[in-house]
């Protein structure tokens, strides 16, 4: 019987308790016996059970309530918080075990804990990137790639057309720029689709000055390789009833790839718009500025622009540049005398020096702006100006000696101009007993496949003597040679290339025959030389 009693005693169920009380202890304990067991208090599950509660016996209220109010609440946090550890936890340790077990009439049963607040669930991501094709009308807007404080990702095409009706522009301020330089670009046209004018292609870091499109309508383009993400860009748009103060009609009328405005007299303090050049543009104006457009930017890959500048009346065109870089030996400015690239060409510029004034002799000049698909630089501009005179003390303003500078000495042109340079061409007799031969380069380089020859016959002559004041061509591969004749099947004289100047050379008779060529790769200073017949 005590065996019985304590494995009743040790037993924390009650339906266990009743079914054991049952089966084994039969006439010898009735149902009332086991009742007074437990109420002399020895019991401390049943007692526990009776006085407390469930929730003072096992604690499953606590977890109950806890768990459940957790779960419901937070989700992942209100497990965590309130229904393990508050619930669970409060609920067997107060009422079932410590408190019951010892108080003689029966432990007053715990409280179950309190579920647990739920946590607050966590702010998803508000990364909203580009894609496709956007159609905008509102007068005010936020154009961005969408990457918002994340980088952008690989193989971005997007598009926005801003068209407002009875708009006469809209403007673009960029806030943000971030992109991989020379690879992921932000391109504004003017119109509706991208058929319509570039006014600007930007990458990198540096903020864009504010763009404006004349009209209605501005389209704008996204694109990013596989490489380098980074920010992105953010630009704010306007729609404007009225064109740029001060400007005729927003439109690049006088061509001087600048929209009709000087630099600081434009609404809200714009910048006039840069226009890229393209085409060719013809010139009437007694002066004007030359440009290839790309404002505070670099000009663009696969440029072809000329202009042909026809003043009627004017004896002479001048050229002044004031700004000058070009990727060296492949994107090129061309100066022409005449209406195109059939005239005499004046010179020809690439790189970063600033070039000397140059002018054409008559009414018309052409220049032509070339750039190849690699380096892109900051451009030129050239402002020019059609003269009433030819340049003072010269003849004529023509090479009539044939010296390739324009019939005036070094210091003795109008307005302290240089004379010009001519490049070398075909071939030129000379008769005179003295004269100069030279490439014509001037202080640029000469350029690539040139072929000059000089037929100096001088009646009368026992010899002719050529001195070289400078040399420096493309060693082994751009030569000057001399003969002893009348052309290139004469007697062989010299051959010379590099930088060393040649020595005096002298042929024997009446006649001497001079030649240039160049290859289609680098390309040095030239070569000057004067001449004396001897009699």
């Amino acid at each position: 019987m005590n065996s019985l009693r304590s494995l009743l005693l040790a037993s924390k169920t009650p339906k266990l308790v009743a079914l054991l009380g049952a089966l084994t202890l039969g006439a010898c304990a009735s149902p009332e016996g086991v009742l007074d067991e437990s109420e002399d208090g020895n019991n401390p599950s049943t007692g526990g059970s009776t006085t407390g509660g469930t929730a003072g016996t096992s604690g499953t209220a606590g977890t109950d309530t806890g768990g459940t109010a957790g779960t419901d609440a937070g989700g992942t946090g209100g497990t965590d918080t309130g229904g393990t550890d508050a619930g669970g936890t409060g609920g067997t340790d107060t009422g079932g075990t410590d408190a019951g077990g010892t108080g003689g009439t029966g432990g007053t049963g715990g409280t179950g804990g309190t579920g647990g607040t739920g946590g607050t669930g966590g702010t998803g991501s508000t990364q909203t990137l580009c894609a496709g094709s956007v159609t905008l009308s509102d007068p005010v807007g936020t154009v961005t790639d969408g990457s918002g404080s994340s980088n952008y990702v690989a193989y971005m095409d997007c598009d926005w057309n801003i068209t407002v009706p009875g708009s006469t522009a809209i403007s673009l301020d960029f806030t943000a720029l971030q992109t991989e330089t020379g690879f992921d670009f932000v391109k504004v046209y003017e119109g509706t689709d991208a058929n319509g004018k570039l006014l600007g292609s930007y990458s990198g870091s540096a903020l864009p000055p504010r763009i404006f499109a004349v009209g209605e309508s501005m389209f704008i383009t996204w694109t990013s390789d596989q490489l380098d993400h980074q920010q992105g860009f953010s630009a704010d748009y306007t729609a404007r009833s009225e064109p740029p103060e001060n400007c005729s009609n927003g439109i690049d009328d006088d061509h001087d790839n600048l929209k009709d405005c000087a630099d600081d007299d434009c609404v809200a303090n714009e910048a006039c718009m840069p226009v890229l050049c393209s085409g060719t543009v013809d010139r009437s104006a007694e002066t004007g500025v030359i440009r290839d457009g790309s404002g505070a930017s670099n000009y663009q890959n696969n440029m072809d622009c000329a202009w042909n500048i026809n003043v009627p009346g004017s004896a002479s065109i001048s050229l002044n540049f004031t700004v000058f870089n070009t990727e060296k030996s492949f994107d090129f400015v061309k100066v022409y005398e005449g209406t195109d690239a059939n005239g005499t060409l004046l010179a020809s510029y690439s790189g970063s020096t600033i070039p000397p004034r140059v002018f054409a002799v008559g009414e018309s000049m052409f220049i032509t702006w070339h750039t190849d698909g690699g380096t892109v630089g900051q451009g030129f501009s050239a402002d020019y100006a059609a003269r009433t005179e030819p340049p003072e003390l010269c003849t004529n303003g023509i090479d009539d000696d044939k010296d390739n500078n324009t019939d005036c000495a070094d210091d003795d042109c109008a307005w302290d101009e240089a004379c010009t340079p001519v490049l070398c061409s075909g071939t030129v007799d000379r008769s005179a007993p003295t004269g100069v031969i030279q490439d014509g380069s001037g202080a640029s380089n000469y350029i690539s496949s040139m072929n000059c020859a000089w037929a100096v016959s001088v009646s009368g002559a026992e010899s002719i003597q050529l001195d070289f004041s400078g040399f420096n061509t493309e060693s082994t591969f751009d030569f000057v040679r001399v003969y002893e004749g009348t052309d290139a099947s004469g007697t062989p004289i010299g051959a010379f290339s590099g930088t060393s100047i040649p020595g005096p050379v002298v042929v024997n008779g009446k006649s001497m025959f001079v030649t240039f060529d160049s290859d289609r790769n680098t390309n040095k200073q030239g070569f000057e030389a004067s001449y004396a017949a001897r009699f």
